[in-house]
């Protein structure tokens, strides 16, 4: 149920809840009330959900307060995409609750994150021991990040070699080298550049299951 122009698809969550053999739900949430809330947290805690795609959300506090992933054993598939973090803390609390679950793939496409949300997201990579897929694409910085980084961009002539940005690219590298499962990967669009090349071969040379890998987009020359 997934419609970037239909704000009120989230009136359709009390039914829903009521659908005990459901197994995938991709569905877009850009507002939800208190009671979608709870109907969505209803329906995720019955631990029947396989495949979760969240598309064109906005994660605010009502809708991260709903997502029990702790709680989502069964899930296999988790997807975020084209969404708006609204609530840092929130999100932050989400990413973490993801950590014990033991999933198979991974999509976080289009997303502004935080530094600490990076921190959190490399923390879980590392623990997904049976991942198979993990699709990273365009991940940019939050706006203070931004302009932190267009004001350092300005006094070191245009230089994009940062350290904080080279300190999140190593912990990444790090976390996915965990990740022995690995089959397909994609870093698309992650700000990737010639100083992140060295760790970027280390990891690959450690994934010995991996079929394919996408890195369009990026700053390599």
């Amino acid at each position: 149920i997934v419609d970037r122009n239909n704000r009120r698809i989230a009136a359709l969550l009390p039914s829903l809840q009521h659908l005990n053999q459901l197994t995938d739900l991709a569905i877009s949430l850009p507002q939800v009330n208190a009671v979608e809330r709870d109907s969505l947290m209803h329906l995720l805690s019955k631990d029947r959900l396989l495949s979760l795609n969240l598309v064109h959300c906005s994660m605010n506090a009502e809708l991260c307060s709903a997502l029990p992933f702790s709680r989502m054993k069964q899930l296999r598939q988790l997807c975020i995409v084209d969404s708006i973090i609204d609530d840092d803390a929130g999100f932050d609390v989400c990413l973490r609750s993801t950590h014990d679950l033991q999933l198979h793939s991974f999509m976080l496409n289009n997303v502004t994150l935080s530094a600490t949300h990076m921190n959190t997201l490399c923390e879980g990579i590392a623990q997904w021991r049976n991942l198979s897929e993990l699709f990273l694409e365009n991940i940019l910085p939050s706006s203070y990040e931004v302009s932190h980084i267009l004001l350092l961009h300005f006094l070191l002539m245009h230089s994009l070699h940062l350290p904080q940005q080279q300190g999140i690219h190593h912990s990444l590298m790090n976390a996915i080298a965990r990740c022995t499962a690995l089959q397909r990967i994609s870093l698309s669009s992650m700000h990737i550049d010639d100083s992140i090349v060295a760790d970027l071969c280390e990891m690959l040379n450690t994934l010995s299951e991996m079929k394919g890998v996408y890195l369009a987009g990026n700053d390599m020359t």
